[in-house]
């Protein structure tokens, strides 16, 4: 409970950066850290606190500053590491994992095992689904053919699963920022439902 009320600053702080608010400076990352370093003190082996430290870690690349950023990357990702060794099964915790390595240019096997394990734990898992998409949209020009027509799937079945557009417009934006919306879009293995649904939302194959 205690730490639940440390880490909630935190967490908000991370739902404004998500929403695009940009991150000002080192001092208000590195406070929103010491938040959740707080909050696993008090709830030792809590695997959502690690998965906050470990996805805090991903936000360093954001701060505008001239530190060195490799020691906050290697604590994020043993954060990653022991959040998942507590918490094996959860989809979204290997999406997170995932996305981070795309982050920080690791696209290796395991990255590949990170986006195998998400999709095998949670294969409908929305937050998981978006997750995975925006770390191999980031990763496109390091994944092998066959990754690629993975993630084109995965886009159908994104824009598949939404029944109220909400989901749909996530995976399209994330798809839109890579500059990769056309060349999904023009897939001729998309479902007639994603095709309807890409130009919703401004595909034209014209």
């Amino acid at each position: 409970m205690v730490a639940d009320i440390v880490s909630f600053r935190g967490l908000l702080q991370e739902r404004f950066w998500t929403r695009g608010e940009p991150i000002d400076g080192l001092k208000q990352w590195s406070r929103t850290v010491s938040q959740a370093k707080l909050a696993s003190k008090l709830a030792p082996g809590n695997p959502d606190y690690l998965f906050f430290q470990g996805r805090l870690a991903s936000w360093r690349l954001f701060v505008d500053d001239q530190e060195d950023v490799s020691e906050d990357l290697v604590q994020g990702y043993f954060s990653f590491h022991e959040a998942l060794a507590a918490r094996p099964y959860w989809s979204e915790g290997w999406s997170e994992l995932a996305f981070f390595k795309a982050q920080i240019g690791e696209v290796d096997e395991e990255f590949e095992f990170a986006v195998y394990m998400s999709r095998f734990t949670g294969p409908y898992e929305q937050r998981s689904i978006l997750n995975i998409l925006k770390a191999n949209f980031g990763a496109w020009e390091q994944l092998n053919t066959e990754m690629k027509q993975d993630s084109i799937r995965l886009f159908d079945l994104a824009l598949a699963l939404d029944y109220e557009n909400k989901m749909a417009k996530r995976a399209v934006d994330a798809a839109k920022e890579l500059n990769l919306f056309s060349d999904l879009c023009s897939d001729e293995s998309l479902s007639e439902l994603s095709k309807a649904m890409c130009g919703m939302h401004g595909y034209s194959a014209l």
